[in-house]
Order: C-alpha cells, then sequence, then structure tokens
C-alpha cells in the first residue's frame, strides 16, 4: 500500500467545504437541491473523517509537517 500524506491545509479545507455544504442544505428551496446539499456534506464529512483518521494513526498533526500512512 503507497504512503499518504496528510497536511493540515488538507484538513483546513475539508472542514470548510463540511461547512460550506451545512449552508447550502440550510438554504435550499427545493427538494432536488436538499438532495444534492445531503450528498455534497457525506461526501465532505467522509473526507474529513478520512482524514483524521490517517492523522490519528501517525500520532497527529503538526504543523508545517507532513504526516504518512502505510
Amino acid at each position: 500500500m503507497q504512503a499518504v500524506a496528510v497536511t493540515w491545509d488538507e484538513v483546513r479545507a475539508a472542514l470548510e467545504a463540511v461547512e460550506a455544504a451545512r449552508q447550502r442544505l440550510d438554504y435550499a428551496d427545493h427538494p432536488d437541491l436538499v438532495d444534492a446539499a445531503v450528498l455534497e456534506m457525506g461526501a465532505a464529512e467522509k473526507r474529513l473523517n478520512y482524514l483524521l483518521r490517517v492523522a490519528r494513526q501517525n500520532g497527529g498533526m503538526s504543523r508545517g509537517k507532513d504526516l504518512y500512512c502505510r
């Protein structure tokens, strides 16, 4: 299995994506937009959870340093 690097920038971007999807869900006014926002939020949360899991497996994150998972 190839090593995966996780950076603070990726985690920050994932958090922002979750929040953006949550806001879209709050303001969705059509059933199709609600469905899209729910799917988008689910995908963003899964990515964030993945990044956090990789960081935990590697003992956490420090600024300016990539973490690697095998």
